[in-house]
């Protein structure tokens, strides 16, 4: 809830009336991601070579993410909360209206993910493939700026803030089918409260090019 001055009116000579309306304002961010990772698997030998259906990678992940943002702030529930009357230097003539309006902003906010601590297992056998990644690391984010700020020309056109994320990432195959489920979920933690959780959910299916040509062939040579 926000509180803000709604309404002046004016009541002759030095004197006016001031109406304040609490809000409700909600903050809407969508996001279009447009990005790329780089994460090397490192085996740990003897770990990895005594099981053959278990794999275990030292794996760092190296990612930058453009997010495309468009912001959109909307007011609702207006209401009343408080008329009183104060004195003014200046005479006010009339109602002077004041009043929060919607509005919608884009912004660039550019994501690079420093995971130098991170982890591959791997588990497959004729039943099921279990894929697991998880890393830890330093989060650096640009955002940029709404607007210029005239009396500061030395603002900078984006914003920096740091902290640490979390990364957790897992793929589950059913060999027969080829149909994969996989599930990611990243979060940030630090001094800033820029605390914006991330998940995605896939379904897939993997399919065998040589049984598609088939289709292509004379009926006879089948």
């Amino acid at each position: 809830m926000v509180r803000y001055t709604s309404k002046i009116v004016g009541l002759g000579g030095d004197s006016a009336r001031y109406f304040k309306e609490e809000a409700l304002k909600t903050i809407n961010r969508v996001s279009d991601n447009l990005g790329a990772t780089f994460s090397p698997l490192i085996s740990f030998g003897k770990v990895s070579r005594q099981n053959r259906s278990f794999q275990l990678y030292y794996a760092p992940q190296f990612e930058f993410i453009w997010r495309r943002t468009k912001v959109t702030t909307n007011y609702s529930n207006n209401v009343v909360v408080d008329s009183s009357f104060i004195l003014q230097n200046t005479p006010i003539i009339g109602t002077l209206t004041i009043s929060p309006h919607d509005e919608t902003r884009t912004l660039n906010v550019y994501d690079v993910y420093l995971g130098f601590v991170g982890l591959f297992l791997r588990h497959e056998n004729n039943h099921i493939s279990i894929r697991m990644q998880g890393s830890v690391g330093l989060n650096l984010s640009y955002t940029s700026n709404f607007e210029k700020n005239e009396s500061n020309p030395e603002l900078l056109p984006f914003s920096r803030s740091s902290n640490f994320f979390v990364f957790l990432r897992a793929w589950i195959t059913e060999p027969i089918s080829g149909i994969t489920f996989g599930a990611e979920v990243s979060n940030t933690y630090g001094k800033s409260d820029r605390f914006q959780p991330y998940y995605n959910v896939t379904l897939s299916k993997a399919i065998n090019l040589n049984a598609i040509g088939a289709i292509f062939k004379p009926v006879i040579s089948r």
